[in-house]
Order: structure tokens, then C-alpha cells, then sequence
């Protein structure tokens, strides 16, 4: 990916930032488009969406990474596809709009176990979980924040903040 773009994207600090960031994400989508390189299209509108995402701009993001998800599809990038159903659902997530999120996320899943994405599936049962406690359904919640554990254990990364969410969900 465009190094100079990812650089000014983790470090943004301001709109004007992220501005510049996404700037510089669609050179490099241009640049992959004349060079016909399907994977750095992908890559490329996902990244974009990213940013957008974080600015909140929940109707562009979901624009770019819709458009990539079916060149995901057709070049057979299995956990491309899966990284962007999970954004796609994070957006949901964001609009408050728990059935597509979850709906989302439920398609993610099963990608990231089929190819062994630990981490990915980790996440993505950590934010199925988050969507079910924002609903009120803390049992649900529970369920699969308790997996998302189980997984962050094992892959040997931070549990405290994960173990808190666990115990305000009993709480809740």
C-alpha cells in the first residue's frame, strides 16, 4: 500500500489530516487502476473507507468498501473479502443498525475460521458481542466477548480490557 499515505494516516492528529490521507490513498488507487492491479484496488478503496470510517462519514466509507468487496470476490482474496464484510459490519455497528452489522459480521466469521485468521476471528466475535450488548441482550453479549477472550489468551495479546467489558456485561 502507499506507505506515505499509511504514515499520515496513523498519524493523524486532524481532519486536515485524514483529508490529506485519503488524498493520498486515491493517488495510489489511481496508480493501481492504470496498472490494471486488481488486489490494490481492493486494498486501496478499503483503506479509503477506513478513513472515512474514522471520520465518520458512515455513507463514503460504506461507498468504498462495497466497491471492494466484490473485486475481493473475483480475484478469490478469501480474507479480503472476510477484513471488508468486517468493516462493512463496523459501519452498521456505527449507524446503530445491529441487524446488518450482525449480519455482516455473521458472513465475516466463518471466513476467518475457514483460513485460520485467529486474530480476525477474535475480533470479529469481540465486535458480535458489542453489538449484542448494545442491544441489551448481555447474555448474548457475554457469549461472545467470553470466545473473543478464550482467543486473545491464546494468541498470547492483552486480555485486561476485554476481561472488564466481560464483567460490566455481568453488570448490565
Amino acid at each position: 500500500m502507499n506507505k506515505e499515505a499509511q504514515e499520515i494516516y496513523e498519524k493523524a492528529q486532524s481532519r486536515s489530516d485524514l483529508d490529506r490521507a485519503i488524498k493520498k490513498y486515491e493517488e495510489a488507487l489511481a496508480v493501481f487502476e492504470k496498472a490494471r492491479s486488481e488486489r490494490g484496488k481492493a486494498v486501496a478503496l478499503n483503506d479509503i473507507g477506513a478513513v472515512y470510517k474514522n471520520l465518520g462519514q458512515y455513507s463514503k466509507a460504506l461507498e468504498y468498501y462495497e466497491k471492494s468487496l466484490p473485486i475481493w470476490q473475483k480475484i478469490g482474496d478469501v480474507k479480503g473479502e472476510g477484513v471488508t464484510l468486517n468493516n462493512i459490519g463496523a459501519v452498521y455497528k456505527n449507524l446503530g443498525q445491529y441487524s446488518k452489522a450482525l449480519e455482516y459480521y455473521e458472513k465475516s466469521l466463518p471466513i476467518s475460521r475457514k483460513i485460520g485468521d485467529v486474530a480476525g476471528e477474535g475480533r470479529t466475535l469481540g465486535n458480535i458481542g458489542s453489538v449484542y450488548a448494545q442491544q441489551g441482550k448481555f447474555s448474548d453479549a457475554i457469549k461472545f466477548t467470553e470466545q473473543y477472550l478464550a482467543i486473545k489468551k491464546k494468541i498470547g495479546v492483552p486480555t485486561k480490557g476485554t476481561i472488564d467489558l466481560i464483567a460490566n456485561y455481568h453488570l448490565d
